[in-house]
């Protein structure tokens, strides 16, 4: 499943990149993307569903991975000397805007089993860097379709509210579930200035 999750997840780059770069071009030209010609539109919808058909085999895929994260031996989903790690894949999916929540749902998965110090610690230290680089990534996606205004940034927080909302869910989860790693850990108990 995630070497399928991979290879899709190369599809998206690639032809995300590729419909970035046809819509620089139609700039640069002073065109629109209405204002396009029948064969560069034709190049575009082929990319546009290139991209959608990857998006949806991920989201598909990460619905399945989200039963399995809830029922299957955690050992399975945690990183192990056997090279997987999910919780990183999910993490790095949060970049995706239409893949975030299916992720945080894999995520909350997780969260909610009795995961040992070591995995619960490391999603912790791991969550800040993922979300600053979701929100990046969310600034640099939405350049081309709003303009730099005050409503424009408003319209990019209305656009992550679901992301943010499912995020807190999974991290009150996360922080709730395990309030037993925080009081017995004497190095996190002692730091409380």
């Amino acid at each position: 499943m995630l070497s399928l999750m991979a290879e899709e997840y190369a599809i998206l780059v690639s032809t995300r990149q590729t419909l970035f770069q046809m819509d620089d071009y139609l700039m640069k030209n002073g065109r629109s993307r209405n204002q396009m010609s029948e064969g560069e539109r034709s190049q575009f919808n082929m990319e546009q569903m290139r991209h959608d058909g990857a998006t949806n085999l991920i989201a598909q895929s990460l619905i399945t991975m989200e039963k399995f994260c809830r029922y299957m031996p955690i050992e399975w989903a945690v990183a192990t000397d056997r090279g997987y790690d999910f919780i990183s894949v999910f993490l790095h999916l949060l970049r995706e805007p239409s893949l975030q929540v299916y992720s945080i749902y894999c995520l909350e998965a997780i969260a909610g089993r009795k995961l040992d110090f070591g995995p619960w610690f490391a999603l912790i230290a791991k969550l800040p860097q993922a979300v600053t680089e979701a929100n990046n990534q969310a600034v640099l996606l939405n350049r081309t379709s709003l303009s730099n205004t005050a409503s424009s940034s408003q319209a990019l927080l209305v656009s992550q509210l679901p992301f943010h909302r499912e995020l807190s869910k999974m991290l009150s989860l996360l922080l709730s579930a395990h309030v037993a790693h925080i009081t017995t850990d004497k190095d996190i108990v002692s730091s409380s200035d």
